[in-house]
């Protein structure tokens, strides 16, 4: 394949996840679309054989992607290790975020895990 057909293979998948309302692989995506469920959730113990979740930031703005989660001890935890991605510098700014399990939908307020005792590795 010529670099201008891959190109623009590229970028009509990138387009493609924007269409769609959500991530589509690594390519970042708009509003996610789902069921909102509207209890609250006390445990999230049931995401244990999830392996990706996507989470939107910005609300004015939806952008969202593809992560890797893990739940302890009842909690559900996503991370990145680089503080750059575009996603993590929106949660910083604004730490609404809409995450997506499933089909589900679910409002939550990030917050910055900062004791090192309470990091999963």
């Amino acid at each position: 394949m010529s670099q201008a057909r891959c190109r623009l293979a590229i970028v009509l998948i990138a387009a493609a996840g924007v269409a769609c309302g959500g991530p589509l692989g690594p390519f970042a995506g708009g509003r996610l679309q789902g069921d909102e469920v509207t209890a609250p959730v006390l445990d999230w113990s049931f995401t244990r054989n999830v392996l990706k979740v996507q989470l939107e930031t910005r609300p004015e703005n939806p952008y969202s992607v593809t992560l890797g989660c893990i739940d302890h001890e009842g909690a559900i935890y996503v991370g990145t290790d680089n503080p750059r991605k575009r996603w993590s510098r929106n949660v910083v700014e604004d730490p609404r975020v809409r995450l997506r399990v499933g089909g589900a939908i679910y409002r939550r307020v990030a917050v910055k895990v900062t004791d090192p005792l309470e990091w999963v590795t």
